[in-house]
């Protein structure tokens, strides 16, 4: 994590990225809670700059930055859920409910199943 950069592949057959994963999955909850002291209202206008296509220049929007955040946190989901994957198939796991989405989450402990 040191380059910012988390590689997973690896040439070598006995080598096992788990530490890695491990200290990325402890990163990104650590920007979580970051963001809880992040200095700005979340209903605040931001300029976002996004590629749509490849053979277009950027477009710019103006959403607000708690919309922006809730879009960033609910897409890492899915790369949780992948995350969690891979540390099962390492033979070791992943915090409680990280592969899930918080709704899911929630659902299954009003069930008794969480």
């Amino acid at each position: 994590m040191s380059t910012g950069r988390v590689s997973l592949m690896t040439t070598e057959m006995n080598h096992c990225p788990t530490a890695e994963i491990s200290r990325t999955v402890i990163h990104l909850l650590d920007m979580i809670e970051e963001l809880k002291f992040f200095p700005f209202e979340m209903e605040n206008g931001i300029t976002v700059n996004a590629m749509l296509s490849s053979d277009q220049p950027a477009s710019s929007f103006m959403p607000s930055a708690g919309r922006e955040i809730a879009l960033l946190l609910g897409h890492t989901i899915h790369h949780d859920a992948i995350i969690a994957g891979i540390l099962k198939e390492v033979d070791n796991d992943s915090p409680k409910n990280f592969d899930l989405a918080p709704s899911t989450a929630s659902c299954l402990e009003k069930l008794g199943r969480g």
